[in-house]
């Protein structure tokens, strides 16, 4: 029996990692515009959840998530 050795959590076997890994990236690079806390009224631009959705589509494409 041979057992390959793994690391603790070898992100080479889950893709996802390095597309959250991009995802956190764009959130640190546009933080300034992510940490302003709204009053209510303002356009939906500043809802913290577009502000994910727009951190997906903007970061998560296939040459980010490659590395």
């Amino acid at each position: 029996i041979h057992l390959p050795y793994l690391p603790a959590y070898p992100p080479d076997f889950n893709p996802i990692e390095e597309g959250f890994s991009a995802m956190k990236a764009w959130l640190r690079r546009n933080r300034d515009y992510s940490l302003v806390c709204p009053p209510s009224g303002l356009p939906s631009s500043m809802d913290p959840y577009y502000l994910l959705w727009d951190a997906v589509y903007t970061a998560m494409t296939p040459s980010n998530i490659r590395g």
